[in-house]
């Protein structure tokens, strides 16, 4: 896989930014359930979107790097990897919710 990672001059988000944006993912996880009451698996996609800031992904890598996992998983990857590039809400933003109602 040819790396496709954010190159700096394309990444709006500050790393202080990405810093507290995975903290707070970080906390989420610590208390989310492996499924909601939906049956969405919301520990894997709140794992999917660490991985996505901390190495900052494109939203083509983070496509490929989570395609054959379930589509909820890739979802979220991808929304954590728009919001990179300053698109989208914070990945925790949509996940709290989630994490808090098991």
């Amino acid at each position: 896989m040819m790396s496709l990672t954010i190159p700096p001059a394309l990444l709006t988000r500050t790393d202080r930014e990405i810093d507290a944006e995975l903290f707070r993912l970080y906390s989420l996880l610590r208390r989310a359930p492996l499924h909601d009451v939906y049956g969405e698996p919301v520990a894997d996609a709140i794992r999917a979107q660490i991985v996505v800031l901390r190495l900052r992904l494109t939203s083509e890598e983070a496509a490929e790097r989570y395609e054959a996992d379930d589509e909820f998983v890739q979802s979220e990857a991808l929304n954590a990897a728009d919001w990179l590039s300053d698109d989208g809400e914070s990945p925790s933003a949509g996940l709290g919710a989630s994490a808090s109602n098991s």
